[in-house]
């Protein structure tokens, strides 16, 4: 028994050594083949950001004279599901030394314009003095939205971002998409107000300018090419075209005692631009 057992141990290592003998190295054909896909796809099922602030300072302030201030954004949260990031290199001749990055959602994007904790006080977009971290008690209200006010684009999106060695007659820095496919796109936000005076002499302590209950964009088909220009950023938003536009709830005056004036429809909107967006 003792043979047998050493004839079976002597046959599997003369396999083994038969085997590992049999392997060679791959070539960079072979390897590509193996190991799949080139790039980095992340796909991101939820993301929800809560309680965020925004803050834009302008260090030398405007022109006539006065000095540096900031717009500061309060209270913003952000819902968006199956977000895909897509990030590619370029090789081939035609793209090569690019970064190709791409954003994209088929699901609505929820953004919560208020703080949504146990005592919402709602979201304010404010003007102060230059470093100000925080819009009460240092700024002036221009834009104020509702407790529970919300902005929902339903339809999805989607972004292409070409950084490096890019084509200028045909390729952009960015391409932007919104509606054009299967699913209409549509943009509902609800409880603005834009302030033109709080607390003046005739109206102490009262939120006085436009109200709007809803505001409704619907059937959106957006198609911009944005790119990096001498004078500043560069949008083309040729082939944009939004179905119906509806403001709904419309107060005009002291927000908190004057009645509705109705509601408005537009319809039929086009756009044929390019937006230049320039520092001064």
């Amino acid at each position: 028994m003792n043979g047998f057992k050493k004839l079976v141990l002597c046959t599997a290592m003369i396999a083994a050594s038969g085997s590992a003998m049999a392997m060679q190295a791959m070539d960079e054909e072979s390897m590509s083949s193996t190991t799949g896909q080139d790039g980095l796809t992340i796909t991101i099922n939820s993301s929800d950001i809560q309680d965020l602030g925004i803050t834009w300072i302008d260090r030398d302030g405007r022109t006539t004279g006065d000095g540096a201030g900031a717009v500061t954004i309060d209270n913003i949260g952000v819902t968006i599901s199956n977000l895909v990031i897509t990030v590619d290199a370029g090789s081939a001749a035609a793209n090569s030394g690019q970064v190709l990055v791409g954003i994209s959602t088929a699901d609505d994007v929820t953004v919560h314009l208020n703080d949504r904790g146990a005592t919402p006080a709602g979201a304010v977009i404010g003007v102060g003095a230059a470093g100000a971290t925080a819009v009460s008690g240092t700024s002036t209200p221009i834009l104020k939205f509702a407790d529970n006010a919300q902005m929902v684009i339903s339809g999805g999106f989607s972004a292409d971002i070409k950084l490096g060695n890019r084509n200028a007659a045909t390729e952009h820095f960015m391409t932007m998409d919104f509606g054009g496919g299967a699913t209409a796109t549509n943009l509902t936000l609800t409880g603005l107000s834009i302030i033109d005076t709080v607390g003046t002499a005739a109206n102490a302590g009262a939120d006085v300018g436009i109200g709007i209950g809803t505001l409704s964009i619907n059937d959106i088909v957006v198609h911009s090419e944005i790119d990096v220009v001498a004078g500043g950023l560069q949008i083309n938003t040729a082939g944009t075209s939004i179905g119906s536009v509806a403001i709904e709830g419309v107060v005009l005056g002291d927000l908190a005692t004057n009645a509705s004036i109705g509601d408005i429809y537009l319809t039929g909107l086009t756009s044929n631009s390019i937006i230049t967006i320039a520092g001064h």
